[in-house]
């Protein structure tokens, strides 16, 4: 999100990740509804924009609960994480056929954990 930074600054980071989670997941659902290309489009450029924000919200606030020696470690691990969530969506792609329907799985699953987090 270009504005990732302006907004974590003004409100926090914690208020950023949550509520850029919320609508990029919120914008996946409705992107799993949409009725034509356009629409798609739009909503993933919205969702796109929005996960921005989650993951330079998310990378910062990890860093800073850590010491300057555990930094490489706590990066390293966050790309394993990184890297192992690309490899769920895989095996989640290969068991649900239907994209509209891997959109919600995927999604729904994201709006379920946002506002536990805050």
């Amino acid at each position: 999100m270009p504005l990732a930074g302006f907004v974590s600054d003004r409100f926090g980071r914690k208020t950023l990740l949550v509520w850029s989670w919320a609508l990029a997941s919120l914008s996946g659902l409705v992107q799993s509804f949409s009725g034509n290309f356009v629409m798609f489009l739009c909503f993933e450029f919205l969702d796109s924009f929005c996960e921005a924000g989650v993951y330079g919200a998310g990378f910062l606030l990890a860093l800073e609960f850590v010491g300057p020696r555990q930094r490489v470690l706590t990066t390293t691990v966050l790309s394993l994480f990184y890297s192992s969530g690309n490899a769920i969506l895989g095996a989640l792609a290969w068991a649900v056929w239907d994209w509209r329907w891997l959109l919600r799985a995927v999604y729904g699953g994201g709006l379920l954990f946002a506002f536990p987090l805050w």
